[in-house]
């Protein structure tokens, strides 16, 4: 039984990783789509932004090209994307984890009801209830 719920918990950790990720993938887009809609509306001019130079110290900014931007794809490995091109990325990224986290889950389900079934059979065998 140890082992099952040794198993339980990788799983659940590696659940908990996948959402997080998927979470992340999401903000990722709503950012895309904040973008092209920032490109939409100021159009030539650029866009007045604060850049972070670290310990929490801002500097006021302006993008004038903000087409293309840096997808971090894994390992701290980026590539430049346009808004288009990373916003398909990213949707393609999240039905992958979408279908890793149903897989997950239904791991754990499974495993869970193997816990539960040994749990019941031990107690059946040892006379409590």
């Amino acid at each position: 039984m140890d082992g099952l719920a040794k198993e339980l918990s990788e799983i659940e950790v590696r659940l908990d990783v996948a959402q997080n990720k998927l979470s992340a993938y999401e903000d990722l887009k709503t950012q895309i789509k904040l973008l092209q809609t920032q490109i939409k509306k100021s159009g030539e001019e650029g866009m007045d932004t604060l850049m972070d130079l670290g310990c929490d110290m801002y500097v006021n900014a302006k993008v004038k090209n903000f087409d293309k931007i840096f997808v971090n794809i894994g390992l701290n490995c980026h590539v430049e994307l346009t808004l288009n091109e990373a916003e398909t990325a990213v949707e393609r990224w999240m039905k992958h984890l979408n279908s890793r986290i149903y897989e997950l889950a239904s791991k754990r389900a499974v495993k869970k009801a193997q816990i539960k079934l040994i749990s019941e059979k031990l107690q059946q065998l040892t006379g409590t209830q």
